[in-house]
């Protein structure tokens, strides 16, 4: 009987063990969230953007009415989402520099993300390139297969946006800026000019895979 109440007890705190460590009973509600950001853990929080993989909730506000979810890979609290049934906001900690080069780690090409560490590290290139920049004229058709590249580097869990790479008369090229392309009146498209720079024709073959 005795042993019988022991392995109950011990498979009790297992399961209690289990449900603390997925996020499923969460005892923290010292979170505080507002339109300026998010305070909790003793750190302030500000709103960002990128392409993450939610993790378990570790804190709610007050009044529960918002989860504080990691970002999976991120054991540092780097950045956290702030989750309600309705909304989610991805928020970045104040004094975490985001790194802006480096090895990557986690990198989308439009929504796919890449797995390939030679891959990776072809689209990091294209997107580091300090060659000579120069102006293209595009079209709005031109821009519908265009892909936007997003990468976090050096173990950033968070893929920040970093431009597009395009298509234009038979070349590929990476831009960081879109703010020339313009309407008409009738609502259709008119050529526009993109700043931008080439990407060497040998990495072509890796980005047929992903462009029409």
């Amino acid at each position: 009987m005795f042993k019988k109440t022991v392995i109950a007890t011990v498979c009790l705190i297992a399961v209690i063990t289990v449900i603390f460590a997925s996020g499923v009973i969460v005892t923290d509600r010292t979170a505080v969230y507002s339109a300026e950001g998010l305070s909790w853990n003793s750190s302030f929080y500000k709103f960002c953007s990128g392409i993450y993989e939610d993790g378990k909730t570790v804190a709610k506000t007050s009044d529960g009415s918002w989860n504080i979810n990691e970002v999976k890979g991120d054991t540092d609290h780097n950045f956290v989402v702030v989750r309600s049934r309705l909304d989610d906001s991805l928020l970045v900690r104040e004094d975490y520099k985001i790194p802006e080069s480096g090895n990557p780690n986690v990198v989308y090409l439009g929504t796919a993300k890449i797995e390939n560490a030679e891959t990776q590290k072809i689209i990091s290139d294209i997107v580091l390139n300090n060659g000579e920049t120069f102006s293209l004229t595009a079209t709005h058709k031109d821009v519908n297969n265009w892909q936007s590249v997003s990468i976090g580097y050096d173990g950033c869990p968070v893929a920040i946006f970093r431009g597009y790479i395009g298509f234009a008369d038979e070349n590929y090229f990476f831009t960081v800026d879109l703010t020339d392309m313009k309407e008409k009146d009738d609502g259709s498209g008119s050529d526009f000019t993109v700043l931008c720079k080439s990407v060497n024709k040998e990495h072509y073959f890796v980005l047929n895979e992903y462009f029409e």
